[in-house]
């Protein structure tokens, strides 16, 4: 009797396993912590190195400023200063925030590319994170200065004003797209555009759990802000040594929100692919 071989087993492939189609949002959030714990030198040395220095040169200028040039004038707020017509002290205020946005810009971008690398498990130097970042310093202040100039016009409008959150979560991977993609800043837009679609659900709610654990921190460094005595001399130095000590108190807090960003932006692009 002839015996005939029993039929070959089908053969099974395993298939990588598919992304879910929603972003999840407090996995972005806990990987963006996790990323920012395991290469700290990487994730926030770019950032404080950066904004650290500035807020150091713009707080002793401020001082300087007001007890030199601005020696025989009132310290006034923003609205006073245009209320009264204070030409050289709002100049100033303009010249000293356009600076300080400006590094802000780049430091977000360094921490960018930091964090994009330790997502990927590669480690870096600093060079490596902030020469990008200052090689693209015209690309990001041309991005700064376009949606500085679209919100302005959005908020003279009630529509604009409605559709002021929709836009902001469209452009909100702008930073991301040009630095880690090398894109201009119109091309930045656009990819962040494409990139947030569908996922604008997600994104919203990626804020809303990061800034509800950043609310409490933000309160505790808004106090230090508070410190006040003294004549005017005393007040402008305590004021000055104020605001320097919150740029470092904010560094962590604004390294993780960069970092949670990139994250984001990340899974988008990995679902873009797949």
């Amino acid at each position: 009797m002839n015996e005939t071989a029993p039929p070959p087993l089908p053969e099974f492939r395993a298939q990588p396993p598919e992304l879910p189609s929603r972003i999840p949002v407090t996995g972005t959030v806990r990987r963006a912590w996790d990323v920012l714990l395991s290469k700290p030198r990487q994730t926030v040395l770019p950032m404080a190195v950066i904004q650290v220095p500035v807020a150091l040169v713009t707080s002793v200028a401020t001082v300087v400023l007001y007890l030199t040039t601005f020696k025989d004038e009132p310290v006034l707020t923003i609205n006073e200063m245009v209320d009264t017509d204070a030409r050289g002290q709002l100049f100033a205020f303009l010249v000293i925030s356009a600076v300080t946005g400006l590094f802000s810009q780049v430091a977000r971008a360094a921490t960018t590319v930091g964090v994009a690398n330790a997502a990927a498990g590669k480690s870096i130097a600093l060079s490596a994170a902030l020469d990008p970042a200052f090689t693209r310093m015209g690309a990001l202040l041309g991005l700064a200065i376009l949606i500085a100039s679209g919100a302005f016009v959005l908020v003279l409008t009630l529509v604009g004003l409605v559709l002021l959150p929709f836009l902001a979560l469209k452009v909100a991977l702008s930073t991301e797209t040009l630095i880690l993609e090398d894109n201009g800043p119109w091309g930045a837009i656009r990819r962040s555009w494409a990139l947030t679609g569908g996922h604008l659900l997600s994104l919203l709610g990626v804020f809303a759990v990061t800034l509800a654990i950043l609310v409490g921190p933000l309160i505790v460094v808004s106090l230090v802000g508070l410190i006040v005595g003294g004549g005017r001399t005393e007040q402008l130095v305590l004021a000055g040594v104020a605001t320097f000590g919150q740029t470092v108190l904010l560094v962590p807090l604004f390294s993780f929100l960069t970092a949670v960003i990139t994250l984001f932006y990340l899974q988008a692009k990995e679902r873009e692919r797949a």
